[in-house]
């Protein structure tokens, strides 16, 4: 018995005696009380669950003091909600429709998970960046990010990737083919897909019919250029497509993942000289860049979009993700661009591979973001109003691609959606047969050859084409350069 149990009982004894030494009027008193005439809280213990304890209290029963014991139910404290930080590039704002289907497909944890986007720049590049600052400090890792595959060899190689092997696991029987190229590197699980990328080619299709112009029947680069002069001829003051002096990275990545070319073997031999490829790509970039029916401004330039709003701009090769672009910057052209497969000579590849998903091993919320990123692109409902609100960024999941064929195919304007919105939505702007064309794109998408300093490489690459594209160095030149600087500023780049 505790001492303080003792100490209890004690006093209990002498109040019953001093109550019954009172006589008949304290009798007549006590019969006359309440049930419970003094309460004595004694905290006795705390249960497990922290909004339980248990009390003592003395009572009066029959005129005997006794003491019970009583549990309390306090009402829980709410948690606070867990914030999930996630990285991206061209403003946290491209990340809306991610979390209004996320908290749309599971409200249940809207009080739990708060879904934050920061944005540290406008191109995949600039997350890179912040990736390996925070990774070499181990400080202000974000709990995912999101990237292209082009740039996932690099972190994985330094093992600062979470494995998601055992998450993926349940999911893989409902994964497309094109979705489950952008899931590896070296046997693991490192990301998961969230768009794969394959080549298209916009156009508005008014413009190509009035120069008489069947894309079909564009299969070589001089094709290509020929049809770009029938173009302009038949459309003054409009042009067959943009470069600009600097072509923009993933100009790049879209040309070499054709046919795969490789900028250094496993073995850390580099290349550029020896693969005419390359200076096959240098050459087809300048004469691009010098060809009247160039619109001369590079993506994402200061007079980009107004190129697309005035009309000046009239066709891009790019990968998919620029469906979700045109429709954005000219929404009042709508039923005048359509798509269709990449020119022959450039057909297969991809933009990077694609956008993934992934969590750093230093991120501080590890299973919330699995959480997030399981619920926008894998679960059927999520995915699904993921697309809704930015359609054309397809589930990765056969379940909820098949879903989404079904609405845009219905032709219906889905609920809610406002006039804007309705304005934008792929299958009201291009068509609703424009699922059937971009499924026939994805099946040309080739991941490409990315190794861990793709990155460095790619720079360099550019600095030497841009120098070509200028005149400041001839086309030997240029290549023996950038395979010299690659050799001397690089190494082994799987050594990296």
């Amino acid at each position: 018995m505790s001492t303080q149990e003792k100490t209890s009982r004690k006093l209990s004894r002498r109040e019953f005696l001093r109550i019954s030494a009172l006589g008949a009027g304290g009798a007549l008193l006590a019969s006359c009380a309440p049930q419970v005439v003094k309460e004595t809280v004694v905290v006795e213990k705390v249960v497990e669950k922290p909004v339980e304890k248990v009390v003592k209290e003395t009572v009066i029963v029959e005129g005997t003091p006794q003491v019970v014991e009583k549990v309390i139910t306090a009402e829980p404290v709410p948690a606070e909600p867990v914030t999930v930080t996630a990285m991206c590039w061209g403003g946290a704002s491209r990340k809306d429709a991610d979390i209004v289907g996320f908290y749309k497909a599971h409200p249940e944890l809207k009080g739990k998970i708060n879904l934050v986007f920061v944005s540290p720049g406008a191109h995949d590049a600039e997350v890179n960046q912040a990736l390996r600052l925070s990774f070499a400090s181990g400080y202000g890792a974000p709990d995912f990010f999101e990237a292209n595959y082009a740039s996932i060899p690099e972190f994985a190689k330094a093992g600062q990737l979470l494995d998601l092997e055992e998450k993926i696991g349940p999911w893989l029987g409902d994964l497309t083919e094109g979705a489950k190229k952008l899931m590896l590197f070296q046997g693991k699980y490192v990301c998961l897909p969230t768009q794969p990328k394959p080549k298209v080619w916009l156009y508005r299709k008014d413009l190509f019919e009035n120069a008489g112009i069947d894309p079909a029947g564009v299969k070589t680069f001089e094709d290509y250029l020929e049809a770009g002069q029938k173009f302009i001829d038949a459309n003054p003051g409009h042009y067959f497509y943009n470069l600009g002096a600097q072509p923009i990275h993933y100009r790049y990545s879209q040309w070499m993942s054709h046919d795969e070319i490789c900028m250094a073997n496993e073995d850390g031999t580099f290349n550029i000289v020896s693969d005419e490829r390359f200076g096959q790509m240098y050459d087809e970039f300048k004469q691009m860049y010098h060809a009247d029916c160039c619109f001369q401004v590079a993506d994402f330039g200061s007079d980009w979009q107004p190129g697309f709003e005035d009309e000046s701009i009239c066709g891009w090769i790019v990968g998919s993700w620029g469906i979700n672009h045109v429709n954005a910057m000219a929404p009042e052209q709508g039923g005048l661009w359509t798509f269709t497969l990449s020119p022959e000579h450039t057909r297969y590849g991809s933009d990077a591979g694609g956008g993934v998903y992934a969590i750093p091993k230093i991120a501080p919320h590890p299973e919330e973001a699995w959480q997030v990123m399981e619920a926008v692109t894998l679960d059927t409902k999520g995915a699904v109003l993921r697309w809704q609100y930015k359609a054309g960024l397809f589930p990765p999941t056969k379940v909820a691609a098949a879903e989404v064929v079904k609405i845009a195919e219905s032709g219906e304007r889905p609920e809610g959606m406002d006039d804007d919105a309705w304005k934008r939505f792929a299958p009201n702007y291009y068509g609703k047969d424009y699922v059937a064309r971009y499924f026939e794109c994805l099946d040309t998408l080739h991941v490409g050859c990315f190794d861990p300093a793709f990155q460095v490489e790619l720079a360099i690459l550019r600095n030497h084409c841009e120098a070509y594209i200028a005149g400041k160095e001839t086309l030997q030149e240029a290549l023996a350069n950038c395979q010299a600087d690659m050799e001397t500023q690089i190494g082994n780049p799987w050594e990296v």
